[in-house]
């Protein structure tokens, strides 16, 4: 049974890890110019937006976000400059998103 375990953990966090990065440079590219590098909400640009970026830390924010109202956000009101839009061809789950965002 432990060479099970080991097995399962040994083939899971492969795939885990590729995911993170993957969801990590996806962030970085789209999201962090506004909400920072830790997504507190204080990116280079956050300082000269007319809406606050949301600080992705404070859980209480977090949790009253339903994964529907979070997607028609970022579809709807990112990013706040205009001429540019995030395009997916996936839904998006709060544990990850599509790679061609």
């Amino acid at each position: 049974m432990t060479v099970l375990v080991f097995c399962t953990i040994v083939i899971i966090v492969p795939g885990c890890d590729a995911d993170v990065l993957q969801g990590g440079a996806v962030y970085e590219r789209n999201c962090a110019n506004c909400h920072g590098a830790f997504g507190k909400g204080d990116g280079p640009r956050a300082a000269t937006m007319q809406i606050k970026a949301i600080d992705f830390t404070q859980s209480e924010v977090m949790e009253v976000i339903s994964p529907k109202a979070f997607e028609r956000m970022l579809f709807k009101a990112c990013p706040l400059w205009p001429g540019t839009r995030l395009v997916t061809s996936s839904p998006l789950t709060r544990s990850g998103t599509s790679s061609d965002m």
